[in-house]
Order: C-alpha cells, then sequence, then structure tokens
C-alpha cells in the first residue's frame, strides 16, 4: 500500500494519496488547489487515480477536485459527502455519498461512516 500525506502549512488542510501499487490503482482524498505533487507521486509510483475523496465541504480551502479531475483527463470519479444534504454538496460532484457506500481502488476498500466533527456532513 502506498501513502502520501500533503499538509498545508498554517491551515491544517491534509490531503492524501492511497494506493495499492499491486493493482496500478489509487485514491486522492481532499486535494488541495496544487495538485502537482499528487500527480507526480502517482506517476512515480506507476498508480492510476482513479477516484477523488471529498470528506466534506471545503469552507477553509479551496477543493483540488476539479483540478485534478481534469489534469487526468476527466478519468477519476469525485465522489463527495451527501451526509448533510444537497444544498452542502458541490455541484462537480459525479458521485454522493452516504453512509455505507463503498469505493474500490484495487485491493482497498473505502466505506463512509458519518463521523460530524469538523463539520456535520465530515
Amino acid at each position: 500500500m502506498l501513502l502520501f500525506q500533503k499538509t498545508v502549512p498554517g491551515l491544517e488542510v491534509f490531503s492524501y494519496l492511497i494506493g495499492d501499487e499491486s493493482r496500478e490503482a489509487a485514491v486522492v482524498i481532499d486535494p488541495t488547489r496544487d495538485v502537482d505533487d499528487m500527480l507526480e507521486f502517482a506517476d512515480q509510483h506507476n498508480v492510476e487515480i482513479l477516484h477523488i475523496l471529498e470528506t466534506h465541504g471545503h469552507s477553509d480551502f479551496f477543493s483540488g477536485a476539479k483540478e485534478l479531475k481534469y489534469r487526468l483527463d476527466d478519468r477519476p470519479i469525485i465522489h463527495s459527502s451527501g451526509m448533510r444534504g444537497n444544498e452542502w454538496t458541490p455541484t462537480y460532484a459525479d458521485e454522493i455519498v452516504r453512509e455505507g457506500d463503498q469505493i474500490f481502488a484495487g485491493r482497498l476498500r473505502f466505506e463512509a461512516i458519518h463521523t460530524p466533527g469538523h463539520s456535520s456532513e465530515h
């Protein structure tokens, strides 16, 4: 399993790329606007970013989900939390994630578990 964490100093923003190198598949969680390092890491480790997961609405920073999808020729699916209702879900989301939904990338499985805290739809 591959793991790359990106932080934005001063904002307490964390983004992740998690991958299954044996299946050449990866997801990016909560991408920031600058996606270059995620793209470089994926390229260096020969994994394809299949999914972009947004755990909650990002009023604390601008999401890089659209930029990342664009830079990858619109291939990844953007999954956004729908736990707080449609008015809080970004219009660019390809799929709305609800409690118990699962997303797969190679042998990795991600399951949505509603854990409000940082935001009510988290």
